[in-house]
């Protein structure tokens, strides 16, 4: 009877025990509310702990009247009780001692910059878009230590160009960073710009980077040395850009709009003389191009061809600001409005972002039009999680075009052309009897707003961007992440040089009327249009890992694959020698309309690797490894290894330095190793 007892007595111990011992979940999140991921959660006073996932979700063994402790580097440790609740969120707080800044690197995962053994710059959203910049990284020039980045033209939308490593490369292959957005590659192509170098003419209607909201944009990391960047494969070896973009947060439903105008006027222009006027050799040939007549004497004189009996006449002194009367004041306006909310199991990110940019050209000739519209969202269910994101933009534009008029001349030069002593906005009405094609002043040149204003080019771009993500928490140890992102695009180019042929017996036709004698080489017309089409898929997919081997030990990383398949096509057709005036269209010719198409694929499978160890919250060691399979080598011979290596010790953390002044003191350093396979 008293052994029933007692076995009666433990059998209600253990059932209070277990009553009492209960699963524990949770999230764990930094003062902005963003999930912190990797930090330790600890029934204080046992061996019992976990740590959290990269979606900062945590989930534990805990008694009831037990404490949980929360740690992680750079951020005060928590206590917080276990009561009766299953579900506990903790706001970590940052140690104002060890200030510790968590940032994105390769394949989108994230770590401790304190952990982190290779050169990173981190940049947060009100850095990128305090001056209000259309293009992402626009607001980061000369911001960026050993990067170069500038704008390749001067004309609204024009292509970004960023040399992270200076320039590795003198043949066709690119010498910029990777682009790689919310973790999956980004094209940074300059679809639908295009170089005709044997007729002197090209357009830039800029390159990727422009198709990306500033606005929409969390933070932006640069990756500059080799081992930073390795795990990203051939493409990665000019450096690497992460862009994060903003995703939904816990709270109510916030709205934020963004408006800025922005004027621009020509900012330099050439010095001229003003002692000589129009001719040549001290002379005053009415025909001549340039300035170099006798002295301007402000007399009243003679000018241009006769027309109909009469003949032009002004004061043979110099125009003030002649060239800078020529421009117009360019006017930017840049809207953006989002919307964000959500709970803890699900958010989302709603914006729309609208640019206008009419550029110091006169007219609408270098106008630029952006829309953009992104939807972002992510839920979670247990241990699943689902995210995905939705971007369309839609680029309308017009460009300069740098090909070569019936002089050989673009705009600027013509300007250049036109004497100190001849005013050139009056040359606005090129219609004009004493200005038009048959008339204009000198054979030598064209009327700038003539082939301003005749001869065209216009783009319209659509482009689809987005990923879905999917992620399984196995345990606490061990989760699975696949991620796959899509980006299309397609540019249409129509431009045209209109018909610039005077008539015979008049001022610069065949059988001039002026005295030199000289006739103007005539353009027959001319018409393109370009098709540029590219679409690049992407798929990763990670197991990601994270132990405690010992005490001070821990264990981190991931092992995954990579599947990743570009496509491009070109197409382009051209006229020349057009039938009638004005109408601009391929059929719109005797001859034969000249097309080019290139058709491009390329497709590369990968496998990577990363191990990270660390030591009593002062060393670090990090090991990457990537293997690469590149259908543009040959079959038998198409693999290639990327290693790299990385190592920290916050020497801080280890020495005692008080009353040194030292508040942190890490030392690190790093080896990696890249290379770059074919084009297509």
């Amino acid at each position: 009877m008293k052994q029933a007892f007692s076995l009666f007595m433990a059998l209600l111990t253990v059932l209070a025990v277990s009553a009492q011992q209960r699963t524990v979940r949770g999230k764990v999140t930094d003062p902005a509310g963003v999930p912190l991921s990797g930090v330790t959660v600890t029934v204080k006073g046992s061996q019992v702990r976990t740590q959290t996932s990269q979606e900062g979700d945590f989930v534990i063994a805990a008694e009831a009247g037990s404490t949980l402790e929360f740690s992680s580097v750079g951020f005060q440790v928590q206590e917080v009780p276990v009561g009766a609740e299953d579900v506990i969120n903790v706001r970590m707080q940052v140690r104002q001692d060890q200030l510790s800044e968590v940032v994105v690197v390769a394949l989108g995962q994230t770590r401790e910059k304190d952990r982190v053994g290779y050169s990173t710059q981190t940049f947060r959203s009100d850095d990128i878009n305090r001056s209000a910049p259309v293009s992402a990284l626009d607001g980061l020039q000369g911001r960026i230590a050993g990067a170069e980045i500038s704008t390749i033209g001067g004309q609204p939308g024009s292509s970004s160009k960023v040399i992270v490593r200076g320039y590795s490369s003198v043949g066709g292959q690119s010498n910029q960073a990777l682009i790689v957005v919310d973790g999956v590659p980004f094209n940074n192509g300059r679809l639908g710009s295009y170089n005709d170098f044997a007729n002197s003419g090209g357009v830039d209607f800029g390159n990727g980077l422009n198709d990306i909201n500033p606005n929409d944009i969390e933070n932006i990391t640069v990756l500059k040395g080799a081992a930073a960047s390795s795990l990203y494969g051939s493409r990665a070896q000019n450096g690497v850009i992460l862009i994060t973009t903003k995703k939904g947060r816990d709270g109510k439903l916030s709205v934020e709009f963004n408006s800025s105008a922005i004027t621009s006027t020509v900012g330099k222009l050439p010095v001229f003389q003003d002692m000589f006027g129009q001719g040549w050799n001290a002379q005053h040939w009415k025909e001549e191009n340039g300035s170099w007549g006798p002295r301007l004497d402000g007399t009243n004189r003679l000018w241009g061809p006769v027309v109909d009996n009469s003949r032009l006449i002004k004061p043979f002194s110099a125009v003030e600001d002649n060239i800078r009367n020529f421009y117009d004041q360019g006017v930017e306006l840049n809207n953006s409005i989002s919307l964000r909310g959500g709970n803890q199991q699900s958010n989302f990110y709603l914006s729309y972002g609208n640019v206008h940019n009419n550029g110091v050209m006169p007219s609408d000739v270098d106008e630029y039009n952006r829309n953009t519209v992104s939807l972002k969202g992510q839920t979670k269910a247990n241990r699943f999680l689902a995210s995905g994101s939705f971007n369309y933009i839609n680029k309308k534009g017009s460009n300069v075009n740098s090909k070569s008029d019936a002089t050989g001349s673009s705009t600027f030069e013509n300007l250049l052309q036109i004497p100190r002593d001849i005013h050139i906005v009056d040359f606005k009405d090129y219609n004009n009897k004493f200005f038009n094609v048959d008339n204009y002043f000198t054979p030598y040149a064209s009327n700038p707003y003539f082939s301003l204003f005749e001869s065209r080019s216009r783009m319209t771009n659509d482009r689809f961007f987005g990923n879905a993500e999917l992620g399984y928490d196995l345990n606490s140890v061990f989760n699975v992440r696949l991620r796959s992102g899509l980006d299309v695009a397609n540019a249409r180019v129509k431009d045209y040089q209109a018909i610039e042929h005077p008539n015979p017996n008049t001022w610069r036709g065949p059988n001039p009327t002026n005295a030199e004698g000289a006739s103007l080489t005539a353009t027959e017309g001319e018409v393109r249009e370009l098709s540029d089409y590219v679409r690049e898929f992407n798929t990763d997919v990670f197991l990601n890992y994270r132990m405690n081997l010992a005490e001070r030990f821990s264990l981190s990383g991931f092992i995954g694959g990579n599947y990743n398949d570009q496509e491009s096509r070109r197409h382009l057709s051209k006229i020349t020698d057009l039938t009638i005036p004005g109408f601009y269209h391929l059929s719109n010719s005797r001859n034969t309309p000249t097309t080019t198409t290139a058709d491009l694929k390329k497709r590369t499978v990968g496998a990577f690797a990363q191990v990270n160890l660390e030591y009593n919250d002062y060393l670090f060691l990090t090991l990457n490894a990537r293997n690469d399979w590149s259908s543009t080598l040959p079959k038998d011979n198409n693999s290639f290894f990327y290693p790299g290596v990385n190592a920290s010790v916050i020497a801080s953390r280890l020495l005692d330095l008080s009353g040194t002044g030292i508040s942190f003191w890490k030392i690190r350093g790093a080896y990696g190793k890249t290379g770059r396979d074919a084009q297509p």
